[in-house]
């Protein structure tokens, strides 16, 4: 519904059909809709051959485990495809989407919306080289509401579903690659605790530059959804993000001072970059503008999430290596090792 209402919303951009398998929600867009078809499936579009030809491309808000399926028949039939991150479950389903749209000579965008927040986007036009050498980086990823155990049972993990983010836009604003890697994490939640399943982490990187950074992860704020991020230079100087309120007012009196609260999730955080992102993938159906987020970033944030995991389920440092397309890692005994 959020990407629904943002094509809507969009200059010159507009909706051509929605696609909705369950029976209860497509009778929710069809009434937020009433202009526009709501279908029951892929096939449907493509029957319609009307709607097929008005349609220029499709962005994939299903569960990951179908993306590729969605991207690959999206191509298939000549359309550009945008899809919520990540582009797939896994790096070989990354690479067959990314082969698919191009031997179909179309474009795929995945949405990182940190890079087209205005926060995030001020810190790296602005704020990055005012600070000579990025000494250290903190990012703090505290999720709220927490979701349901059931998707973080299906595949809710929280390296490739939550530090994926960070981890795209510290690549992004150093054009660096982590080269150490050490994840720690644990769960609260006996039920995920007895399925493996981690709810916090922390994970500490060395750049190939040098650069320290430290991520914070956690399931369960319960004080708002708590995003931070922040650079310290070697000049001395600092540049961060802090948490926006969802109105800004303070209190303060004899017993204390009060604020308003954090926003409530993702969808009220990042509507400014929800927003930008669909324009943009506009300007890629035009073709004004290629895709912001490759198939580069795609395959190395994926596998530097999978070292992480690694990592955390084993205790161990991991070394990784950039000499082939696909990134590989290792473990090693010390950040002095340097060997691939």
């Amino acid at each position: 519904r959020i990407r629904s209402f943002e094509i809507d919303r969009c200059a010159g951009v507009e909706l051509s059909a929605l696609v909705e398998p369950d029976p209860g929600l497509r009778a929710g867009l069809a009434a937020d809709f009433p202009s526009v078809p709501v279908l029951h499936s892929m096939d449907d579009l493509w029957k319609d051959e009307a709607t097929a030809r008005r349609t220029a491309g499709i962005w994939c808000c299903t569960g990951t485990g179908i993306h590729e399926q969605v991207v690959v028949e999206g191509a298939a039939h000549g359309k550009d495809v945008a899809v919520e991150k990540p582009v797939a479950a896994s790096v070989p389903e990354i690479l067959r989407c990314y082969d698919a749209c191009a031997q179909a000579g179309v474009e795929l965008f995945c949405s990182y919306q940190r890079r087209f927040d205005p926060a995030y986007g001020a810190l790296k036009e602005r704020c990055v080289d005012k600070l000579g050498d990025i000494a250290s980086i903190h990012a703090v990823f505290r999720d709220h509401p927490m979701p349901s155990i059931d998707f973080l049972l299906s595949g809710g993990d929280i390296f490739h579903d939550l530090m994926v983010h960070d981890m795209d836009y510290i690549r992004w604003i150093t054009g660096d690659e982590p080269v150490h890697l050490l994840a720690l994490g644990t769960s609260f939640v006996p039920e995920l605790r007895a399925a493996g399943v981690l709810d916090t982490a922390t994970v500490m990187l060395r750049l190939r530059s040098g650069t320290s950074v430290t991520m914070e992860l956690s399931r369960h704020s319960a004080y708002g959804y708590d995003q931070r991020i922040e650079c310290f230079g070697s000049k001395g100087c600092r540049a961060a993000v802090q948490n926006p309120r969802a109105v800004e007012w303070e209190w303060s009196g004899p017993g204390g001072s009060q604020s308003a609260p954090l926003p409530h999730s993702f969808p009220q955080r990042f509507r400014q970059a929800y927003a930008a992102e669909v324009a943009h993938f506009g300007e890629v159906l035009r073709g004004h503008a290629r895709p912001e987020f490759t198939q580069k970033d795609a395959i190395r944030v994926a596998v530097i999430a999978e070292a992480a995991k690694q990592s955390a389920s084993t205790g161990r440092l991991f070394k990784l290596c950039y000499d082939t397309a696909v990134p590989t890692f290792r473990p090693v005994e010390s950040v002095s090792s340097t060997s691939c």
